[in-house]
């Protein structure tokens, strides 16, 4: 064997394995197989040839309204709430691996008339026109909270932490949480 290729077989272990011929033709061929079967069905003959087929309506997915989310880096659990527009409500415990502890998720409702309430008080307190971070830069641990909430059809998120940001922001989160006490949504079971 030359020395290019005594090296070349150093560094390429599989082509000095014993395989048998057409082994490796084998499993590329089985490899393409599982991989195209997920495809499969798509192609069926009366799909693939009539161009008026027309795919199903996608199902909509609903997100959630408002949500308030909380954590810090010595407390047993995180925390996120999620209210929805048709009244749903879930409240997540997000468990830490490094002090045992476990998620845990609870459901309730809110009242539609509530969570619009809620809505128009973020309306009113210029949520919308909020910075998306209120932090001291010299702080890079502490509790934080961000508050999630649809603004004109989109998403806006407000992070703050250590207790920084206006009023405006303090009270709308005072009022979600009040919201969630009222309808013993504020613990889990």
């Amino acid at each position: 064997m030359s020395p290019s290729r005594r090296g070349r077989a150093s560094w390429w272990p599989h082509r000095t394995a014993r395989v048998a011929p057409g082994v490796h033709r084998r499993v590329l061929l089985w490899a393409c197989i599982l991989c195209m079967a997920p495809f499969a069905g798509a192609c069926s003959a009366s799909g693939a040839s009539s161009p008026s087929a027309q795919p199903p309506p996608a199902t909509p997915t609903l997100s959630p309204t408002l949500s308030l989310e909380s954590d810090c880096p010595g407390c047993p659990l995180g925390r996120r709430v999620e209210l929805y527009g048709d009244g749903r409500a879930v409240l997540t415990a997000t468990g830490k691996a490094r002090l045992r502890t476990a998620d845990r998720v609870a459901q309730g409702r809110v009242p539609a008339d509530e969570l619009r309430a809620l809505q128009q008080l973020a309306q009113a307190q210029g949520f919308c026109a909020l910075d998306e971070i209120y932090d001291d830069p010299d702080t890079a641990d502490g509790p934080w909270v961000m508050l999630r909430l649809r603004c004109g059809g989109q998403l806006k998120e407000v992070f703050r932490r250590e207790g920084h940001g206006p009023p405006a922001l303090l009270a709308l989160e005072r009022a979600v949480q009040t919201l969630l006490a009222r309808h013993g949504l504020d613990r889990l079971p």
